[in-house]
């Protein structure tokens, strides 16, 4: 049922990929128990159902559900599995406005999938190609680098005999690093 739940999902007839899917996770429900792997595969199924119909309220709450679930089944957030509803609240998280949430939860997941599969896996690849190309991942990682500068690093008062940085920061290089890469960086925000 789940299969041709998937299969209905990714034909676009949702209405039916969300009846079978339904009916399937109350079978599973009701024989494996809401912890077993499948139970929690067909809810993240359901949720990307939700999803994809823009009931990003209901999916959100679903995912939230496997991804705790997750953790205490499978003891953690590094497992695959856990990993995948990280991204998936993630993106539910930026469909609905609350894009700081998002981008938080993408980080962590970017770094676990990183730890965990390899930089190069194709999960980890794809979950970082998103996070780069998130228009306010940049600028909250701008704000973030302005705040730790000007609040902990940047002398209160500057000395009259020198106008360096502080040891071992470089502004510049960081900036051009940054510019050079094609993403936004401190010059582009002041210009």
């Amino acid at each position: 049922m789940s299969n041709l739940a998937s299969t209905y999902r990714n034909q676009g007839r949702l209405q039916e990929a969300e009846e079978l899917v339904t009916q399937a996770l109350k079978i599973q429900e009701r024989i494996l128990g809401m912890k077993h792997p499948d139970t929690l595969r067909s809810m993240n199924n359901l949720a990307s159902t939700y999803w994809d119909q823009g009931r990003w309220k209901e999916a959100g709450e679903l995912e939230i559900q496997v991804l705790e679930k997750r953790r205490r089944r499978f003891l953690g957030t590094q497992h695959p599995e856990t990993l995948t509803s990280m991204n998936n609240l993630a993106w539910t998280m930026k469909d609905q406005g609350r894009k700081q949430e998002a981008i938080s939860l993408m980080t962590d997941c970017v770094q676990l999938s990183t730890t965990k599969l390899d930089a190069d896996h194709p999960d980890t690849k794809e979950r970082t190609e998103t996070l780069d190309n998130h228009p306010g991942y940049w600028l909250l990682r701008i704000i973030h680098f302005d705040l730790v500068f000007n609040v902990c690093l940047r002398p209160s008062k500057p000395s009259r005999a020198s106008n360096k940085s502080p040891p071992g920061h470089n502004v510049d290089s960081t900036d051009d690093q940054l510019h050079s890469k094609g993403r936004l960086t401190l010059r582009d925000v002041d210009a």
